[in-house]
């Protein structure tokens, strides 16, 4: 790299640290939230995501650059700068929840996860009902060690795995392509935010998604390298992995055999070829960590409930008596209801950048066998394609037998973890060729994981945009919740939340609390109810996008059906009761009249 060219990027480098740091002090200025609010987006000034974006295309363009211009001079170190930069952005993202006071994003398994945490602390032990216990030992492992609350550790939990999975995400396409250029755009694809509200929220199963690059570049490692630091480090992870999660679990155990049965047909399509060949290097067929796996899962999954719930359904499926072929259907509902045009929208905006990177991936796959019956530097890449052709099925099987929702179906898919790498692969291939000029072919790729990256940002918290109200956990949600823990113990009465946090049997309040049909809210409801009231439901209410076009999300939580007049008249219905208020969280009780 020529002196003018290396010092053009250190003021690219500069710039972007400079707008990185117009956008703390921004988010500074604006923090903490003082309450609920729809969107974590508008409640920052636009600014602030200039200046984030602008540090973004710095980040991606100091990366590709060195990727495309590699062999021009001596190799650089300049892109691991703009690694750090890409780092630092993705941490002031997914940190935005903690810096503006949030008490937790998502209600829910978060909430679960955090309790299994705090008995583990408490306790010593772990309890009889956890099956996923890897998630809550590495977070009290973290708050005895550093002293930290749990709340403080279950919030930073998926973001510290975020990070780390960018870092293995470029060690696995170290270990899997034949071209530093390539594992350099690893660096930048295994940056964008893919699995959504998941790298900010406390779920197992994303966590263990997570640590899959790193799984599998142990796995490449252990075959190729003599030394037994690899080894030993996946066995360790192998051993881990079956108390991870089990709907991961089940998709490395399929790898794992998927993987050996291809380095099984490169040894056998490689020896009709050149029969004094023999096996390809680092070749050796071992079927260890599929029975290793296989076996600890078994032994620990198959003593929890969960697991005989799984059978069941499989055994449904085979004997055609399966009943609810997707479950929480109401997920899909308000989808399908829109027009087609809409639909599509809404959809690419909330997995735009999986389609993007499955494409990408896709394109990858076929130009990797059509090359790996005469290139030998292609073997990994090729197991690698494999992997991906059955992660994508096998999670699907996992999704018909009902140990996942829909929800999780699309948003932790399973096999969106190997895309990364086979997308800077493919990006590599297609735009570094001599037919297509540097500038061209930089300029593309620059586009391409930009585009990509920002799409990825606004689907990280729930918002208007993508058809439901942020998932914030305040403050106030929970001393309200404290307060009907506490004072409605036994519920004599119906319970209807509208926007509360909670586990009882609900009843639905009418739309417009029944007052298009009645003059008081008692002469809608059959038995006395008490009603959780949150500035949550009022705002998703009201807002013009949400009211208009509905909300994918819980009725229980948020729903359009409501005006400004219904609150109004709530307010002054002789057949209600306020027992309690926070501001925020309302606690009423209705009376049938």
């Amino acid at each position: 790299m020529n002196t003018k060219c290396e010092r053009n990027l250190k003021i690219v480098v500069i710039v972007a640290f400079i707008f990185i740091a117009l956008a703390l002090i921004q988010i500074a200025r604006n923090s903490p939230a003082t309450g609920y609010e729809l969107s974590i987006y508008s409640a920052l000034p636009v600014s602030t995501w200039v200046f984030l974006i602008t540090a973004l295309v710095a980040g991606i363009f100091i990366i590709v650059h060195q990727a495309f211009t590699e062999n021009e001079g001596s190799e650089s170190n300049l892109w691991m700068l703009g690694f750090f930069i890409l780092i630092m952005i993705n941490f002031i993202i997914l940190s935005l929840h903690i810096f503006r006071g949030y008490y937790l994003y998502a209600k829910g398994d978060p909430l679960g996860h955090l309790g299994h945490t705090n008995f583990i602390v408490s306790n010593g032990f772990l309890s009889e009902t956890n099956f996923v216990p890897v998630t809550h030992i590495l977070g009290a492992i973290l708050i005895e060690i550093c002293s930290i609350q749990t709340l403080e550790v279950m919030k930073y939990l998926p973001v510290i795995f975020t990070i780390l999975s960018m870092i293995f995400v470029y060690f696995l396409a170290t270990a899997v392509t034949f071209k530093r250029g390539q594992a350099l755009l690893a660096a930048v694809t295994g940056s964008t935010l893919l699995y959504s509200y998941y790298h900010v929220t406390t779920y197992p199963q994303a966590l263990s998604l997570l640590t899959f690059p790193l799984v599998f570049y142990l796995y490449f490692k252990a075959s190729e390298a003599p030394s037994m630091a690899y080894k030993t480090m996946f066995v360790i992870l192998l051993l881990l992995f079956p108390f991870f999660h089990p709907a991961p679990e089940v998709v490395l155990i399929f790898c794992m055999v998927g993987g050996e049965l291809a380095k099984a047909f490169m040894n056998f399509r490689w020896k009709r070829r050149e029969p004094n060949y023999g096996m390809y290097p680092q070749g050796k067929i071992s079927a260890n960590p599929a029975l290793i796996s296989f076996t600890i899962f078994f032994m620990w999954f198959s003593s929890f409930t969960i697991f005989s719930y799984g059978a069941r359904k499989f055994q449904e499926w085979f004997s055609e008596e399966v009943t609810e072929i997707v479950p929480r259907v109401e997920e899909v509902e308000l989808v399908m209801e829109m027009e087609l045009w809409e639909r599509i929208q809404l959809i690419f905006k909330m997995y735009g950048d999986q389609f993007i990177y499955l494409f990408l991936a896709l394109i990858a796959v076929a130009i990797i066998f059509r090359y790996i019956s005469r290139r030998r530097e292609y073997k990994n890449l090729f197991i690698l394609a494999i992997l991906f052709l059955i992660s994508g099925p096998v999670y699907i099987l996992i999704f018909m037998g009902g140990l996942t929702t829909v929800g999780r179906l699309a948003g932790a898919n399973t096999v969106i973890w190997v895309t990364p790498v086979l997308s800077a692969f493919v990006l590599y291939k297609l735009f570094k060729r001599p037919k297509i000029s540097k500038t061209v072919g930089i300029a593309a790729v620059i586009f391409i994981l930009v585009f990509s990256s920002t799409l990825s940002i606004f689907t990280v918290y729930h918002s208007p945009l993508i058809l439901q109200p942020n998932w914030q956990v305040t403050q106030m949600d929970m001393r309200g919740s404290g307060w009907v823990g506490s004072n409605v113990k036994v519920p004599r009465h119906e319970l209807a939340p509208m926007g509360w946090l909670g586990g009882y049997h609900w009843v639905k309040i009418p739309d417009h609390f029944g007052y298009r049909e009645h003059e008081r809210l008692g002469d809608s409801i059959s038995r006395d109810t008490y009603i959780m009231l949150t500035k949550r439901f009022k705002l998703a209410a009201l807002d013009p996008t949400l009211a208009t076009k509905g909300m994918m999300i819980s009725g229980d939580l948020a729903r359009p059906g409501f005006d400004e007049c219904d609150f109004e008249r709530l307010e002054k219905d002789a057949s209600v009761d306020r027992l309690y208020t926070n501001g925020e969280f309302e606690v009423l009780l209705a009376a049938r009249r």
